[in-house]
């Protein structure tokens, strides 16, 4: 999940999270198997994920994490910034060039079969 706002990217970063909830559940001083107990997991596979960063809790379940840690699902999700052309800025920037965004290779075929007619 990303949020734009013109030319920086805000994205949930699964590792930073992944850690944080590593570091809050070793505060609290729980074992894994307690917060897969906690959330009625049968086996605690997606909570070892969620520490490794390979997926994010459902919301539901970042819900029940905070309420568990007694903490705010904004102390537990981490973000990272990553710059991102924003599709407006590369839309009017196309515009000013002629470009509609379409593959360059598609302007040469229609020049080239419409030059043979």
């Amino acid at each position: 999940m990303s949020i734009a706002f013109g030319q920086r990217t805000m994205e949930i970063d699964a590792v930073a999270t992944g850690r944080r909830i590593q570091e809050i559940r070793k505060q609290k001083g729980l074992r894994v198997v307690d917060i897969s107990d906690y959330l009625g997991f049968y086996e605690p596979q997606a909570v070892y994920k969620w520490l490794r960063g390979e997926c994010l809790p459902t919301l539901q379940n970042m819900y029940q994490l905070s309420l568990l840690f007694g903490t705010t699902i904004d102390d537990i999700i981490r973000c990272s910034e990553t710059k991102t052309r924003s599709c407006e800025s590369v839309t009017r920037a196309e515009k000013r060039r002629g470009d509609d965004g379409r593959s360059s290779s598609l302007s040469v075929f229609l020049q080239k079969y419409l030059k043979k007619r």
